[in-house]
């Protein structure tokens, strides 16, 4: 009945409020389990059957893919908690004594990590669809850490350098590592890189909760809009030159933590503009006189990422090494906020442009289009030399990333480009490679894959 991390503190599991701490109550468990077993068998497979045969135009193959990436969510090292146990006192919690429900980003060193916000914004529809509880509860452990500081130095050990753990109004990495004190001691990934000059997480957060409560059909309140605006002040905060959206200025300040980006991105100016637009739709309701103040960020946001148009395609970068490329998701924040019902805050002729010129240059010119489509790629490049020391993410697939990809597809009409990605990653999953209820973060041109077991594929749930 309970559940011990690394440093020592115990929280009761879920199943305790209901059952209780005693240990001696697993045979009653067992007895339950048992004479439920006929009835949540034919729950799991009448639900199986409505999943396979809903009407989205997509494959029944699709459709079973994303069925059984919902693997991760039980077996994602998962947790879930009902508080501290007696005598740990709940006072002793960052993010209170209650619920507390968590993923890790992965099994790999360097990825075990509760609930990697920057996965966490691709994964979290799986769980808005099918267990809305969960997700809402996440949303509201990373919206409770906002007004939070921790002040305990910590080596960054890319630069050598000493930073203050969390920082007000910059939402943490990730909610803790097993290995130290989840829940308590936020932002376990702060021992490589400093969290807290990403540029990312803040503003996919606020887009991926305006979706999150479409999906559940729940008002954000006043008090989380209150929330929201710390986070979306450390965000302008961060916007040094008026451009609506933060330049990348520090190696590794975003998900992308292994590519040297430079100056504005695409990716960033897409998670603004979604961002910029959810706080001026809720400005309308809460604070009518910040709405203008939230449509003129959204306008100049909009203005950074017409910049980056070559005709083509939106560029990875302004500046640097990627000056050139096409990311597969860069329209990411711009996707999520149109599935929010926020419309169209990009031309679709732009936006339908870039989606094909991707599926050109990243997809199908890519190994004949065998493997999907790689993060970052040129017209006429798709290999680059490594950055940071490591060659991950540049020259690689990244499956989250290309499921996200796929579902832009066909949210932008573009159905059969869509379906035909869909299922080369369904071969890639289940044609012989061994992946199925593995699936990993990345994978390279010779098939090679990194880091089985990944949160980030859950975003084949953006499909729905």
């Amino acid at each position: 009945p309970f559940a011990a991390f690394g440093m020592g503190r115990s929280w009761r599991k879920a199943y305790t409020e209901r059952w209780g701490s005693d240990c001696g109550r697993s045979l009653a468990l067992a007895e339950y389990g048992l004479s439920s077993n006929a009835a949540w068998l034919k729950a799991i497979d009448d639900w199986h059957k409505a999943e396979l045969s809903r009407d989205e135009g997509l494959p029944r193959a699709l459709r079973g893919a994303r069925i059984n990436e919902l693997f991760f969510v039980a077996a994602g090292g998962s947790a879930w908690l009902a508080g501290p146990a007696e005598g740990q006192g709940s006072g002793a919690t960052a993010l209170g004594g209650g619920w507390h429900f968590g993923l890790l980003e992965g099994f790999d060193t360097g990825y075990y990590y509760y609930n990697t916000l920057d996965l966490w914004v691709y994964a979290f529809v799986a769980l808005s669809r099918n267990w809305p509880l969960l997700a809402e509860n996440v949303f509201a452990d990373f919206l409770a850490s906002a007004p939070l500081r921790q002040e305990r130095l910590n080596m960054i050990y890319r630069t050598g350098a000493l930073s203050d753990n969390l920082l007000y109004g910059k939402l943490p990495h990730d909610l803790g590592s097993p290995a130290e004190d989840p829940w308590v001691l936020l932002n376990g990934y702060a021992h490589r890189d400093d969290p807290n000059l990403w540029k990312d997480h803040n503003p996919a957060f606020i887009v991926a909760f305006y979706l999150h409560r479409a999906i559940i059909g729940k008002e954000p309140s006043e008090s989380e809009y209150r929330r929201l605006k710390i986070i979306a002040d450390f965000t302008l905060g961060q916007d040094s030159y008026g451009l609506g959206v933060p330049k990348h200025e520090d190696f590794g300040d975003s998900t992308w933590d292994n590519l040297d980006m430079r100056g504005l991105s695409s990716y960033a100016c897409g998670l603004c503009i979604g961002a910029w637009a959810v706080m001026a739709a809720l400005a309308e309701s809460f604070e009518p006189g910040a709405a203008k103040a939230y449509r003129l960020l959204l306008s100049k946001a909009q203005a950074s990422l017409e910049t980056l148009w070559n005709g083509r395609y939106f560029k990875t970068n302004d500046e640097g090494k990627y000056s050139d490329a096409a990311m597969t998701d860069s329209l990411l924040g711009v996707f999520l906020a149109r599935k929010a019902g926020l419309g169209d805050l990009v031309p679709l002729d732009r936006v339908r442009a870039h989606l094909l010129s991707i599926y050109r240059y990243n997809f199908k010119e890519f190994e004949r289009g065998a493997y999907g489509p790689l993060l970052v790629a040129e017209p006429d490049r798709k290999c680059y030399g490594r950055d940071g020391g490591e060659e991950l993410q540049v020259n690689e697939v990244l499956v989250g990333s290309a499921w996200a990809f796929a579902a832009m597809l066909k949210e932008y009409g573009l159905g059969k480009e869509s379906e035909e990605l869909g299922m080369v990653m369904v071969r890639m999953l289940y044609g012989g490679t061994g992946l199925q209820f593995r699936s990993p973060a990345a994978w390279n041109g010779a098939g090679r894959f990194r880091s089985a077991l990944n949160m980030r594929p859950l975003a084949i749930w953006l499909f729905s």
